[in-house]
Parts: C-alpha cells; structure tokens; sequence
C-alpha cells in the first residue's frame, strides 16, 4: 500500500507499508526532489519467510507453499514411522507465520518405549539401553528353576511387549515314597521334591538297602535324582545244606524271619536245636545242628553171671544177651536191645545164688561117723564143679544179623581164679 499528498510534485511525500506476511524492502518514506526524482529507491514487498524446515529421522513431511516455498502461510504436515511417535512438545502440523516464525517447533521422531521390565525372581534379564521399540529382552533362570515362558520378548509399535513376561520355577523331581519295609525322611527347602529336595531312607531291623541306590537322595538342578529309589530287602543268611545222615526243610529262601528244621535218619541222634531262624544280623539263631549214631551205654555185667553183645558200641538195633554162672538163677529179661532213644529195652537182668537142698538124717549120720572121709571128698566134689562151670556155660540166642563175635563180659568170684 502507499499513502502520497494530492500530487506528486516537489516537496510532497509517499509512504510504503505491505500487506500482512509481507516485509517492506526499502525506504518506507519517499520525497520528490527539487531534480524531480524520488528520494529514494522506491520499496517493494516481499512475502515474509520461515525457517526451513527437514524431514524429521524415522518421519516424514508433507508441505504446502501457496506464497512461496517456506514462506508466509506456508504448511507442513509430520508423520512418523511405525513404532514411532513425535514428541508431545511439538504438532503434527505446522505453519509459517506473518513474523516469519513456525507456529511450533521443529517435529522430531522417537521410538515408542514398552513398559520397563524387572529381573524375574531366581532369574536374570539382559536388555538393550533402554525398552524402546524394536529392543529385545533376554530371560535366563538360575540353576534349579526352569523359564516359563519365551526367552526373548521384543517391544513392538504397539508399546507394547510381543510375549508375555516369563517367569522361573524351580526344577521338579519325580515323587518319591517311603519303601516297603522302610521310611523315608525329607527336607524341602524349595518345594515338595524340587531342587535341592533331600530324602534319607532307612530300613526296619533285619532288612537292608539294595546295594545298587544311595541312603540318601537329591533332586539336581536337571530335575533328576542323584540315585535310583532304594528298595528294602530282607537280609539273607548263610546257606544251609542237609547235615549228613539226615534231612532239612526251609522256606522258600534263608532270608529274615525263614527257618529252617532239622530231623535225622533211622538210628541217629540231633545234636542241637531242632529250629534255627535267621536273625536280623543274617546270621542263624543257633549253631547248625548235626546227626550222630545212636549208641546204648556199656551193659553191666550182672555179679555172678555173664553179657555177650553183638557190637562193642552198642548201636541202635544191636542186642546183648544175658547168662548167669552155674548155681545161679537168672531175674530179668534174657537180652535187651538198643533202642532208637540210646536207651536199653529192658533193666539189667541178676543172677542169684541157686539155694543149696537141706540135708537128710542118714547123711548127717554118715558125716559125723566118717569125718576124715567126707573131707577129702569134698576136694573132689569142688573141681568137679569147677569143671563143670567152664564147660556148661550157655548164651540165649540172638536177634541181631551182624556177623561179628559176640562180645562177651564176665563178672562172677569164680573168674578170679
């Protein structure tokens, strides 16, 4: 716009101002001269100019330049990539003023940042700077826990995390249990059977761990035990065999709590107990017993008479006749045999003086008439006796088949001489 005097003549003047977003270039004021010439050059209007503006990184701009590029009314509109935002201090658009300023400042792009993320208990995370988009997480767990979940989880355009934050749980064993015969003792400092778990067994008396597991147990950071489950078995003893001249019957095998019973053969004695069981120190009860031949003790020879036998140590089945001396009598049984309890089958028989007859009155007459006479006759008469025992001496018939001599014992006054 100008403002001049009614003319343009000598002395008079025009002033110069521009629209709104225009700057005046020039004098603002000029005079006609006395040389008929403006004072000054005369002004002109330009549009007035903003800053200009860039691209911001990760973002885009669009503009529209009706006046001139970057210039008054001038607009531009940002965009930022996906995943990123601009910063709330600045417009989405902006335009260029008549001051030849931008109504906001320059728009800048940055990354959407996802919540910030915390350690996991009993694990580890290790991440970028900081939880922008397209920075990754990595989870790990210390030894005896187990990550539930994803590994890595990314911040997505969204703000948001692309898993769900994972978590640690500690390791599991398999459950064990108290054996037969047994128990079972545990501690669980980090949970029923988990890692670190610890379980001691024991075995009742008279049983005992299979050499092939461990007393005690514990779970391992893989979640496995360190030995297999133990088992209790019965402790065994020492096996047995048949005692000769006899016979055994056991249970099914010589472990805890079995027995084992003993008999012997026709004609021989248990030496030792009957029974023997096996003991909770896997050894038997009782010393092994053993089978000895029955034997009768030694027959006494009756006083004044004679025992022959049929074996001289009297075994089971074996007899031994008895005989008594001439001018004795026989009490008791003829024999007696040896017996399956090594006892005689009978008392030992006793031989008895034979009583003499009385004497007649004619004999009493004779030996007081003839005196000298009687008594060389009696002298006569005893070795006739004498004789008469060695040759008149009779054993009862035997039962026995052994063919071996007859043992014969004599106790009598007469076989002194």
């Amino acid at each position: 716009a100008i403002s001049c005097g009614e003319d343009f003549t000598y002395g008079s003047s025009c002033n110069f101002s521009c629209s709104e977003g225009y700057l005046l270039k020039g004098a603002i004021t000029v005079t006609c001269t006395s040389a008929a010439e403006w004072s000054e050059e005369i002004p002109h209007c330009e549009v007035v100019l903003c800053s200009e503006l860039y691209e911001p990184g990760k973002g885009s701009m669009a503009c529209s330049h009706p006046l001139g590029s970057f210039s008054y009314l001038s607009t531009c509109t940002f965009t930022c990539e996906e995943g990123y935002e601009r910063l709330a201090s600045s417009s989405a658009t902006l335009q260029c003023g008549a001051s030849g300023q931008w109504n906001d400042s320059q728009p800048q792009c940055i990354a959407v940042s996802c919540p910030t993320l915390q350690q996991p208990q009993d694990g580890a995370i290790s991440c970028g700077e900081d939880f922008t988009y397209g920075s990754s997480c990595n989870f790990s767990c210390s030894e005896g826990y187990l990550l539930k979940g994803a590994i890595t989880v990314t911040c997505t355009s969204a703000a948001e995390w692309s898993e769900e934050i994972p978590h640690c749980e500690v390791v599991l064993c398999s459950e064990l249990y108290e054996p037969g015969k047994g128990s079972m003792a545990c501690s669980h400092p980090l949970g029923s059977f988990s890692y670190l778990s610890t379980c001691t067994f024991t075995c009742e008396e008279g049983y005992e761990r299979l050499a092939s597991s461990s007393a005690t147990l514990q779970c391992g950071a893989s979640g496995q035990w360190n030995d297999s489950q133990p088992q209790c078995i019965a402790v065994s003893c020492p096996t047995l065999q048949q005692p000769q001249d006899g016979a055994i019957s056991c249970g099914e095998d010589f472990t805890y709590g079995s027995s084992c019973n003993f008999s012997c053969s026709e004609g021989y004695l248990l030496k030792g107990a009957i029974t023997v069981t096996c003991t909770s120190a896997a050894e038997w009860s009782e010393e092994i017993p053993h089978c000895e031949a029955v034997q009768c003790p030694s027959p006494v020879v009756p006083l004044g008479g004679q025992v022959s036998c049929e074996a001289p140590s009297h075994p089971w089945g074996s007899v031994c006749n008895f005989s008594c001396d001439e001018g004795y009598d026989h009490q008791g049984a003829p024999n007696m045999q040896c017996l399956r309890s090594g006892e005689w089958s009978a008392d030992t028989p006793t031989c008895t003086a034979t009583p003499e007859p009385p004497l007649n009155p004619t004999i009493l007459g004779l030996a007081a008439g003839g005196a000298v006479s009687l008594s060389g006759l009696s002298l006569a008469a005893w070795l006739l006796k004498r004789i008469r025992q060695k040759a008149n001496k009779f054993d009862l018939n035997s039962t026995s088949d052994i063919e071996e001599p007859l043992q014969t014992y004599r106790n009598s006054i007469d076989s002194l001489i």
